[in-house]
């Protein structure tokens, strides 16, 4: 079996305030009496906040692979149903780049924003803002044609790579990781937006783009159909901030008690997603969400 685990996200999140456990307040210690004065005691049901309104938030992301197998848990398990929220999820094949435009007209009230992308959107005027941490490793495999056996293969040969965009989020990555390798876009390789991890999956079979990075489990089953490993992004680029919770900066203000709450569902999915005794059931989940193999 594959080591599933190796995508693991970090919520390296920026609302404290989100991950404080709900408090109250203390009762009399053993022994003691309490004085309280005598009450009348109401009813549980009238004690009980009312739960908050049901507001629907379309949440937008660029690839269906287990980078984002947190929101499907939330989803199933009810966690941001508990936060009164209907997350919508709208996958946006175009990549970062479109997201952050629709985040910045209004269609996303939160999206997933590569760190490349928020930050140049930001630097060039967009109302744009981070508010949590979603995933701090870029964990993609290398895929390629089986006869592609080493970088060295790439020289010369002006070879065609696939991407979610050609600027923003794999292809930064990517180009990065060839950059190191001593290879040069144009006489080396050059990119082509090639849709979404499952969508470089088609064009690699269909020999259109020669590699290209592969979420999981899409990785696992190409190398099972043949297809080569050139390595993890991991390997060359340990950490990257590959995803944020990103927010137009005006909308978040208005609405920080919605954002807090969102973020206390996000960070009950992620620790939910790391107690090994839901393996099983997270297996099933990512098998659903990208339909593909148990294996």
């Amino acid at each position: 079996m594959h080591a599933f685990a190796r995508w693991l996200p970090a919520c390296a999140l920026l609302a404290s305030v989100a991950c404080a456990p709900a408090t109250s307040a203390p009762g009399p210690a053993a022994g003691q009496a309490s004085t309280a004065p005598n009450r009348p005691v109401a009813p549980a049901a009238a004690q009980a906040a009312a739960p908050p309104e049901l507001v629907t938030i379309n949440y937008a992301h660029p690839v269906i692979s287990s980078q984002y197998l947190h929101l499907y848990v939330g989803q199933e398990l009810g966690f941001y149903a508990a936060e009164g929220i209907n997350l919508e999820r709208v996958f946006v094949s175009q990549g970062n780049p479109a997201i952050a435009q629709g985040t910045v007209g209004g269609a996303y009230e939160l999206a997933s924003q590569s760190g490349d992308v928020l930050v140049q959107s930001v630097e060039q005027g967009a109302p744009l803002v981070a508010v949590a941490g979603e995933n701090r490793r870029a964990v993609f495999g290398i895929i390629a044609q089986p006869e592609i056996t080493s970088w060295a293969d790439f020289r010369g040969k002006a070879l065609t790579l696939g991407a979610a965009s050609v600027r923003g989020g794999t292809s930064t990555v990517l180009r990065w990781i060839l950059r190191q390798q001593g290879l040069q876009e144009g006489p080396d390789f050059s990119f082509v937006a090639a849709g979404s991890t499952s969508e470089r999956v088609s064009a690699l079979r269909n020999r259109v783009i020669a590699a290209g990075l592969m979420g999981q489990p899409q990785d696992f089953m190409m190398q099972d159909e043949g297809f080569r490993l050139l390595g993890y992004t991991t390997e060359y680029l340990p950490e990257y901030a590959m995803a944020n919770v990103g927010a137009r900066r005006d909308w978040a203000e208005q609405n920080a008690e919605l954002v807090v709450r969102f973020l206390r569902a996000h960070i009950r999915s992620i620790h939910w997603l790391y107690d090994p005794a839901n393996r099983a059931e997270a297996i099933r989940l990512i098998q659903e969400a990208t339909r593909t193999e148990p294996q």
